[in-house]
């Protein structure tokens, strides 16, 4: 598949580092567009004509804080006007909640317990990966360091986060994300708070130019996505086609296409630490056709 990468024009960021998805996969060409905020519409309307089979919102990397909230909204609301098949962040997120100067939802009732309820210790960081509208938390990871918590050691505590965030994600509906961070920390009677969440963060994948990613997501996929980041993308992309449905013919090639390589993975990914993974990964959905 022709896959399109919408980001902000060059000068517009202050981290001009982006995650460089492209490395992991030779299934499928990627092509970069850029947009600027002064042409939003006419930029987005240049990279809708050349038809990509499938684009990738990346605008709110660049576009999040208070001085940014139209502008991204504009763009992920005309990204949905056209129809085009895309993986972002939903307009309705976006308008809900904003973005924070931290690239975090700003949620009120989150934010006003942090500072009161919240003590000083370790914060975990716990990715979830949405596939088929199924919330897939991934193993907990100390939030700054590539330690990740194992199950042999505290799996009630591990369970524990895993269980929050999957419960935040639900609560706070944010169906359509295809992938979250939540920032954990222990209250005062020793149990997990939720203290932040950051949608679709560039962290998840390894930046362009080096290679490398030491942040908790990556480590988190590292760690406990079955094949690791190839996985990820072909996860995503067949999610996404399957639950739209916008093509059937599509899904089915993109479903088969997955069915032929995840026999793969365990002999890939041989000695790759698996553990705490959710369950639930099992029962989603390859081709279904």
């Amino acid at each position: 598949m022709r896959i399109c990468l919408l980001r902000a024009a060059p000068g517009q960021e202050d981290d001009p580092r982006y995650s460089d998805i492209e490395l992991f996969t030779d299934r499928h060409t990627f092509e970069q567009r850029f947009i600027s905020r002064d042409t939003i519409k006419q930029d987005l309307n240049f990279a809708a004509a050349e038809s990509f089979d499938l684009y990738f919102n990346f605008l709110h990397w660049t576009w999040y804080g208070s001085d940014n909230k139209e502008v991204a909204i504009l763009a992920a609301k005309y990204i949905e006007y056209l129809a085009i098949p895309v993986i972002g962040l939903p307009s309705r997120v976006l308008e809900k909640y904003g973005l924070d100067e931290d690239g975090r939802l700003v949620i009120g009732d989150l934010n006003t317990a942090q500072g009161e309820d919240v003590t000083a210790g370790d914060e975990y960081s716990c990715t979830i990966i949405e596939l088929d509208n199924t919330p897939i938390p991934l193993c907990p990871v100390f939030a700054h360091t590539e330690i990740p918590l194992k199950s042999t050691s505290s799996p009630v505590f591990l369970n524990a986060i895993q269980k929050l965030t999957e419960d935040a994600f639900y609560a706070n509906d944010l169906h359509g994300t295809f992938w979250c961070t939540f920032l954990v920390c222990l209250n005062k009677d020793s149990k997990p708070t939720l203290t932040g969440i950051t949608p679709m963060p560039k962290t998840i994948f390894p930046f362009a130019g080096d290679g490398k990613n030491s942040a908790a997501e990556a480590c988190a996929v590292r760690q406990s996505f079955p094949g690791s980041y190839r996985s990820l993308i072909h996860s995503l992309i067949a999610s996404y086609f399957l639950k739209r449905n916008r093509n059937i013919e599509v899904s089915r090639q993109v479903g088969q296409e997955f069915d032929t390589v995840a026999s793969k993975y365990d002999t890939v990914t041989a000695g790759i630490y698996h553990e705490g993974l959710k369950a639930t990964f099992s029962s989603v959905p390859c081709s279904g056709y």
